[in-house]
C-alpha cells in the first residue's frame, strides 16, 4: 500500500497535553511536566527489565497496556538488499488499546 502524501499528521506535543491538563485540573505546568517525565522514566525502567523468560506489560489506564518483548539473536534479511544479517536480542515495545480507547476515539 502506497502512503498518501497528500495526508498529513496532526502531532499534539507535550506542551499541548501539559496544557490540557493544566486547565482541567489547576495544577501547575511545571508539576504536571515533572509527573508525565517521571512516569516515562518509570515505564522505561519497568520495561527494559523484561528478559528471555517473559514479556512485560504495564497497565498504564483501563483500556491502555505498553509492553516489551524479548527478540532473541536470530538471522534476519536486510530490507535493502535481502542479504542475510545477525540481528542483535532486543526488546519490542507495543501498545495495546482497549475499548475505552477505542471507543473514545471514535464516538
Amino acid at each position: 500500500m502506497k502512503k498518501d502524501k497528500n495526508v498529513t499528521t496532526n502531532k499534539v506535543t507535550q506542551k499541548v497535553l501539559i496544557d490540557r491538563l493544566a486547565e482541567e485540573t489547576g495544577a501547575t505546568k511545571r508539576d504536571l511536566k515533572e509527573v508525565l517525565d517521571l512516569i516515562i522514566s518509570i515505564t522505561c525502567e519497568i520495561l527494559s527489565e523484561t528478559d528471555e523468560n517473559a514479556s512485560t506489560e504495564l497497565k498504564i489506564a483501563n483500556g491502555l497496556s505498553i509492553g516489551t518483548k524479548y527478540i532473541a539473536p536470530h538471522t534476519g534479511k536486510s530490507p535493502f538488499d535481502q542479504t542475510e544479517i545477525q540481528v542483535k536480542e532486543h526488546l519490542r515495545p507495543y501498545v495495546k488499546f482497549g475499548d475505552r480507547f477505542k471507543k473514545g476515539i471514535n464516538n
